[in-house]
């Protein structure tokens, strides 16, 4: 089990003290206490030793597409550990691009069984945040019959 945390403030971002960061990208992401540029995400992946994972969840607009696409392929060059998403449009570029980017699916009440898992992780998603309100039990029923890795937030 790995410990990962979303930083509440630039100035403690733990990087010695977790096995990873969540960094919210700053104009795509959405319900985060700071956010970082992209300047600020290639600095910290490059300086951290800890895995550094980038928020990117937020439903996208038809006219932010293209500024989507050059920031998931920014993503994928400077080697991020992932990007949690909720629009699908995440996946459908990551394909479209043939990005090696991890992806953490991230929709919130949807993520609640393993058979949709299985069909995210065969479209290439590699990690499922499973919904806050379902049991232990259901978690467990996940990690056992799904190929994706399960994330819980706690």
């Amino acid at each position: 089990m790995k410990l990962l945390i979303e930083c509440s403030s630039k100035e403690n971002l733990y990087t010695n003290k977790t096995d990873g960061i969540i960094l919210p990208l700053e104009g795509f992401s959405v319900e985060s206490k700071c956010f970082f540029s992209m300047t600020e995400i290639k600095d910290i992946k490059d300086k951290s030793s800890c895995m550094v994972f980038v928020k990117v969840n937020k439903n996208f607009m038809n006219e932010e597409i293209d500024d989507l696409k050059k920031i998931l392929q920014e993503l994928d060059d400077c080697g991020v550990d992932g990007v949690f998403f909720y629009d699908l449009a995440v996946l459908e570029i990551k394909n479209e691009l043939n990005l090696q980017l991890p992806l953490v699916w991230n929709q919130t009440h949807m993520v609640n069984n393993y058979k949709t898992c299985d069909y995210y992780y065969s479209k290439g998603v590699s990690y499922a945040l499973v919904g806050k309100e379902i049991t232990l039990e259901e978690i467990k029923e996940i990690v056992q019959n799904s190929h994706i890795s399960v994330m819980v937030e706690v």
